[in-house]
């Protein structure tokens, strides 16, 4: 074997371990970036990654008892709202909170309006007395929302009949405005003692 024929093999040799370390060390970034992006549990399982339902950009900011995202109420409505559902807080405690959406990001509203509570924890955290009355007007679809610890009083057979009675006839004839505030006033009655009757899910109709 001549000198020059050793020279060559080894410079080969040489090519193919530069080759596999730097394929090493590729591999070695890859593995990291994937552990940045699902970091791992002290018993080694990946965890699992934040559903996109939580996500804030699903819903309006907090921002007061009457949410109009919709931009379905007056500034006059909506003061109006806010110190009618101020009373009842102030009075009881319990906390309503009207929101207006512009759509309803791909849920049912029941889903929405679950989610919807859930993340703004209306309600105190110690009796869950929080209600929502969320209207979607372009899915023509509305629904009361009612925290655990209200179910025995503003039942579903009752929010059904609030949103029938109180709300429906409203909205069919374009006033957004007096359904809510009827709507607003007959759930009040119910949580200071009062009555009114009958699933609290109905599609609002066309237009």
């Amino acid at each position: 074997m001549r000198f020059s024929d050793f020279g060559r093999r080894t410079r080969r040799w040489i090519s193919v371990a530069v080759a596999l370390i730097i394929t090493a060390v590729v591999f070695a970034g890859l593995f990291v970036l994937i552990n940045l992006h699902h970091p791992l549990l002290h018993d080694g399982k990946p965890t699992v990654s934040q559903p996109i339902s939580t996500a804030p950009s699903l819903f309006p900011e907090l921002t007061g008892r009457v949410v109009d995202e919709a931009q379905l109420l007056s500034e006059d409505e909506k003061r109006e709202l806010t110190a009618t559902l101020k009373s009842l807080e102030d009075k009881n405690t319990d906390q309503v909170v009207v929101v207006t959406v512009t759509s309803l990001r791909g849920y049912s509203i029941e889903d929405y309006g679950l989610r919807l509570g859930n993340y703004w924890r209306v309600g105190t955290p110690d009796k869950h007395n929080g209600v929502l009355l969320v209207v979607a007007p372009n899915e023509h679809k509305v629904r009361i929302e009612v925290g655990t610890g209200l179910e025995s009083v503003l039942t579903n057979d009752v929010a059904k009949g609030i949103i029938d009675k109180n709300i429906l006839p409203h909205f069919r004839e374009g006033d957004y405005a007096g359904g809510i505030r009827d709507g607003v006033n007959a759930m009040l009655l119910v949580l200071t003692g009062g009555a009114v009757e009958q699933e609290s899910v109905v599609k609002l109709p066309t237009p």
